[in-house]
């Protein structure tokens, strides 16, 4: 497996997205919008969540909720229990909060 990007069929096309691009992604159902940092509409491809949190690298991606992937590279700013982009606010909710703690403290000054 390749540690810098992955190929997604979005739009009757393939597309390479590099894993430093991303933001975060949200699933919704079988699909998955995948947010990019210099592009204001997400990358829709037909897949589940769950199957690409397989194939994205553990050490640069985190669930984060039952929705959402996160990039933590990417995260710049949280606050009251949420990941902060822009105005997007993704919930960092109990099921995955233990492992987003563990981050935070092998990251926190």
């Amino acid at each position: 497996m390749n540690n810098d990007f992955l190929f997604i069929r979005s739009e009757s096309r393939i597309r390479r997205i590099n894993f430093s691009e991303i933001h975060y992604i949200e699933g919704l159902k079988d699909y998955v919008k995948i947010w990019l940092k210099d592009e204001r509409k997400p990358v829709l491809s037909l897949s589940t969540l769950k199957a690409l949190e397989s194939r994205l690298p553990g050490d640069r991606f985190m669930r984060v909720h039952r929705s959402y992937i996160v990039n933590l590279e990417t995260v710049k700013v949280i606050e009251r229990g949420r990941i902060v982009f822009g105005e997007v606010r993704i919930p960092v909710t109990e099921q995955y909060i233990e492992n987003f703690r563990k981050f935070l403290d092998r990251n926190f000054i």
